[in-house]
């Protein structure tokens, strides 16, 4: 009876954790004008992670590929590569595989390819194109793509405007990453057989 009350116990603490550890996503502001005045800030500040908060969840997705499929690439690497090969096929995944989320990932990301620039001069909103759930606004001289989203809010589903313009890149990004993963596990099939 002790022992699986004790298990209960682990599994309530196990879920509690796994709660805890997946909060609710961040709250998206509710008109396409206050996402604009949002990303101008999170620009201007250098501030990425609002950045990643901004970002619609396709683009996030597109990211977390990346991670998992760049990790993969690294054990790959350290497992079945030459050592003489290593450092150099590690520099390819090593920001991912040090990094702990997609979201840090992607803070990194974004600093390094300078992605916050182009945003900093975002601000009012100018003429716009599209309708429904995507728009297209200028702003700042700059074109900014925003799409409406749910996102679940403590027990709540909300809608608001995320910012949907990195979704080619970081599809690209994806992309890439999974062409590399695919080459890397050829390369480390054929350096098993050696």
């Amino acid at each position: 009876m002790r022992s699986s009350t004790v298990v209960v116990g682990l599994l309530l603490m196990a879920v509690v954790s796994c709660r805890r550890s997946h909060p609710a996503e961040a709250p998206l502001p509710t008109t396409p004008e206050a996402t604009l005045e949002a990303l101008g800030r999170a620009a201007q500040g250098g501030d990425a992670a609002r950045l990643w908060g901004l970002l619609d969840r396709t683009s996030r997705w597109s990211l977390m590929s990346v991670q998992r499929d760049l990790r993969e690439v690294c054990a790959l690497v350290r497992a079945s590569y030459p050592s003489a090969q290593q450092a150099r096929e590690l520099q390819r995944c090593r920001q991912a595989a040090e990094a702990k989320t997609a979201e840090e990932l992607f803070i990194a990301y974004a600093k390094g390819q300078g992605l916050l620039q182009p945003l900093a001069r975002v601000g009012a909103p100018g003429p716009r194109r599209g309708t429904g759930d995507v728009l297209e606004i200028e702003s700042g001289g700059t074109r900014v793509a925003l799409c409406r989203e749910q996102r679940r809010e403590r027990r709540e589903e909300r809608t608001g405007w995320a910012f949907c313009g990195l979704r080619e890149h970081l599809e690209a990004l994806k992309l890439k990453a999974a062409r590399d993963l695919v080459m890397v596990r050829e390369n480390a099939e054929s350096y098993k057989g050696r």
